[in-house]
């Protein structure tokens, strides 16, 4: 069986610089993970790939991990090229990072090269690269989960930093104090995978009815391409023995 992705016109063409393969393997690829978060993100994928290595019994999906403590998109944009050039096994590589700080040109500009690299025609061309951007934040793939409507950043209410109100109502949704450094979130959440995937595609779709760019996709992330990927939904508590 070859090894190479899908052509270029065998992709689904999706909105937002979606590039996911349409063609799978019996196992997924080995995935390079770069993140601009050091607290809040990092614990998230570590269980994610746990959870993915508990189905499968005859290899171990191998998951490169790169934090950037505050760095930018065009920092983890750059990054990732550093880390692929050293783990050069991987076959995805997934940018992981927030509007925060980011302007708007350099926020969609990463997403775009991310759309660039994996669009390729040329033959030999295997690498898939993913923009997993959240605008504004992580926390909105968190809330999603439980929220069909998430408030914007632009409505807020006055007198709390936005990100601080996102972690109030995940507060209520959890029924526990939330903290940017909670741990277990993917257990935690992970019962609720469906429900995010169905309210991150009801976004996306309402999104690009008006081809709006990631910046401006406010609430929304594209974390639930990771999911679909990796075939994670719908598959909560299954190992390899089942």
């Amino acid at each position: 069986m070859s090894k190479k992705p899908p052509k270029h016109s065998e992709r689904k063409q999706m909105p937002f610089y979606k590039t996911s393969r349409q063609i799978r393997r019996e196992a997924p690829d080995y995935h390079l993970i770069v993140m601009e978060g050091s607290e809040t993100e990092p614990p998230y994928f570590n269980a994610l790939a746990n959870k993915v290595n508990a189905q499968f019994a005859n290899r171990v999906v191998e998951f490169v991990f790169h934090s950037i403590h505050g760095g930018t998109a065009k920092t983890v944009l750059e990054e990732a090229g550093i880390a692929l050039k050293k783990n050069p096994r991987c076959r995805h590589v997934w940018l992981v990072y927030d509007k925060d700080q980011n302007s708007a040109d350099d926020f969609n500009q990463v997403a775009q090269t991310c759309a660039n690299r994996s669009s390729q025609e040329e033959e030999e061309e295997e690498v898939q690269w993913h923009a997993l951007w959240s605008n504004n934040c992580f926390e909105v793939w968190f809330l999603l989960h439980f929220c069909t409507t998430i408030p914007t950043a632009q409505g807020y209410p006055e007198g709390k930093n936005y990100r601080e109100h996102l972690c109030d109502l995940l507060t209520e949704h959890l029924g526990e104090k939330y903290t940017k450094s909670e741990k277990g979130m993917y257990q935690k959440l992970e019962i609720h995978l469906e429900a995010a995937i169905r309210n991150a595609e009801r976004y996306e779709k309402e999104f690009a009815k008006t081809k709006a760019t990631p910046a401006d996709c406010d609430p929304f992330s594209t974390v639930y391409q990771l999911i679909n990927e990796l075939k994670l939904a719908g598959n909560q508590g299954k190992s390899a023995n089942e």
